[in-house]
């Protein structure tokens, strides 16, 4: 029985994270048929959220428990070696294809990370507060 069950729709596919730890894994599943598409994109790590590129084949898998975001070839079912190392808790992500940046929400500390698509490196930030106590986005690591 999965433990996180996340639906997307793709074209006629729907992809459904589900699972903990070595049983995790995001499944695909024909819209119209509901039948199972493929063997399943193996994970190794409970799938906190995913998001899928709309024009091209990556799927971002955001690992919270060892704080990662793993990157998995629609195409190929491979995952990129070198996933996306996140030094916080994080949790909701969201993509910014046009601009090739993916929006990370952490909790330990509290705060958002706007990473390259392509690289994974941080392009920005909200570490620091204002005198309001409010994050700031900042540019740069």
């Amino acid at each position: 029985m999965p433990i996180n069950c996340v639906t997307t729709q793709l074209r006629s596919g729907v992809y459904v994270a589900y699972g903990d730890e070595t049983e995790s894994a995001i499944g695909v599943f024909d819209a119209t048929t509901d039948k199972k598409v493929g063997e399943d994109f193996k994970l190794g790590a409970h799938p906190e959220s995913f998001q899928l590129e709309e024009k091209g084949p990556k799927i971002f898998v955001n690992l919270a428990s060892i704080s990662q975001i793993a990157v998995i070839d629609r195409n190929t079912r491979k995952s990129r070696n070198g996933s996306f190392r996140v030094l916080e808790t994080n949790f909701p992500m969201a993509l910014d294809e046009a601009h090739r940046r993916m929006f990370v929400a952490a909790r330990k500390p509290a705060r958002l990370l706007v990473l390259d698509m392509d690289t994974g490196k941080e392009v920005a930030s909200s570490s620091r507060r204002d005198r309001h106590g409010r994050h700031v986005l900042r540019s740069g690591p």
